[in-house]
């Protein structure tokens, strides 16, 4: 499970760590009932408090994403195939809300914004957003 961390993002390092288990999880990359990596593990691995990550995975919990037991590993939990598209979903319109923001803000038209991102979905544009 790769997970990368920005300190300088203005996003506190829990909701990071929340959120990209949680897309892990709803692309299907991280199944039901698969186990998570340890607190102590995740935290040594990305550099951070282990009360940090617990407080991600807390919420994850919260969320209903995963199940804890008590001395045994956390897993993620299995939930209705209704419920897992929804979340996919909700990540993908979180995502986009701030892209159609700066499309409104830049005058393009529904049209151009729609071409933009079928282009960048196709593989048309490279991660640096130059055309190839």
């Amino acid at each position: 499970m790769q997970l990368q961390i920005d300190h300088h993002s203005g996003v506190p390092v829990y909701r990071q760590i929340m959120e990209q288990i949680a897309i892990l999880i709803e692309s299907g990359y991280l199944p039901e009932g698969e186990s998570l990596p340890s607190v102590k593990d995740l935290s040594g691995r990305l550099s951070v408090n282990p009360m940090t990550v617990s407080k991600a995975l807390s919420y994850l919990e919260h969320e209903g994403l995963i199940t804890r037991r008590p001395g045994r590993p956390l897993k993620v939990k299995e939930r209705p195939q209704v419920d897992r598209q929804k979340r996919r979903e909700h990540h993908l319109k979180k995502a986009l809300n701030s892209a159609a923001t700066v499309a409104s803000q830049l005058g393009f038209t529904i049209d151009e914004a729609l071409r933009l991102y079928r282009d960048l979905l196709e593989g048309e544009l490279d991660h640096d957003n130059r055309p190839h």
